[in-house]
């Protein structure tokens, strides 16, 4: 069964969140797995594009966008993919870590071994992610929080 952490962000700025999910992303990796970023829209996921390629000096994290309409070509797999909302953005290429930051819980999440979410930014945004612990825990998932003092961390 999927196992998901929720990760309760102290510094609660979209920018902090994104470089924590950049932070998390990396030790992931470094540890043998795929990862799959699942964004709301286009400006998010091309934000985490960019980010992956400058959020730290010593990283190298291989990513591309994904995009079920335009199936990946690849010689061998890439550790990282990111994609869009939208039943286009099924990535039946990766089955391993997903790292959720929309604010609904993907139909295809629990093709998962591990689903990452997130509890940050203001009120409206905590208000979702209430909501997808309440989809998760009625449904007999194992949960798992963890408090993180800064996103620099």
């Amino acid at each position: 069964m999927t196992k998901v952490d929720f990760y309760v962000l102290e510094n609660d700025t979209r920018s902090g969140l994104l470089r924590f999910a950049c932070q998390l992303t990396e030790k992931v990796v470094l540890l043998g797995h795929q990862v799959h970023l699942h964004t709301a829209n286009n400006p998010t996921a091309e934000q985490l594009d960019k980010l992956l390629w400058n959020f730290s000096e010593l990283a190298f994290l291989p990513h591309q966008r994904f995009d079920s309409k335009r199936p990946l070509k690849l010689s061998a797999p890439v550790p990282i993919t990111i994609g869009t909302a939208g039943e286009q953005s099924d990535p039946q290429h990766c089955e391993d870590v997903l790292v959720n930051l929309d604010s609904e819980v993907p139909l295809w999440f629990s093709r998962f071994s591990r689903v990452t979410e997130f509890v940050a930014g203001g009120d409206a945004d905590r208000q979702a992610a209430r909501k997808r612990y309440r989809f998760y825990r009625d449904r007999g998932y194992n949960l798992d929080m963890h408090q993180i003092k800064s996103a620099s961390n």
